[in-house]
């Protein structure tokens, strides 16, 4: 078992590492990905006290990758030409034209994710029994003023 703040230390140098990958590669948004999710691994591993069960925590992780991918590849269009001409890499040149169909994948990507993820950690069972309550049910009515706020239930 690596301890948390081994774990911490390693991410601390990844960040070190992070604004030299524009200079090194086309997916810098991939790398900043992996060291600014790594705390859904870190926090994984400081509640539960162990890696064990990659099968919800690595898709969490992923899932962050993928959706830091997607916004970062946005903002990235806002400097592409100048990253251009300053000879800096980035997902947003590497994907031009393609910049949607790259985004929609990763997108997808990061839902189905943290989709398998909650699946794992049995949480598909609150989401398949949701009904809407019967049309009897208490309804609350929730009143705000400068002073206070109330709550009133009422019978429908």
């Amino acid at each position: 078992m690596i301890p948390t703040f081994v774990e911490t230390a390693v991410q601390q140098v990844l960040w070190i590492a992070y604004p030299l990958m524009k200079r090194i590669t086309y997916w810098p948004q991939a790398f900043l990905g992996l060291v600014h999710n790594w705390g859904a691994t870190l926090g994984w591993a400081a509640v539960k006290g162990n890696l064990n069960d990659v099968s919800i925590f690595l898709p969490v992780h992923i899932a962050g990758i993928c959706w830091t991918l997607v916004y970062d590849t946005i903002y990235a269009h806002l400097d592409k030409d100048d990253d251009a001409k300053a000879g800096v890499k980035s997902t947003a040149l590497l994907f031009g034209d393609s910049t949607r169909t790259w985004l929609l994948g990763f997108a997808s990507i990061c839902i189905g994710s943290l989709m398998f993820a909650g699946y794992n950690a049995l949480m598909d069972e609150p989401l398949a029994s949701i009904d809407p309550p019967p049309p009897q049910a208490a309804q609350t009515a929730i009143s705000f003023s400068d002073t206070h706020i109330s709550v009133k239930k009422e019978q429908r």
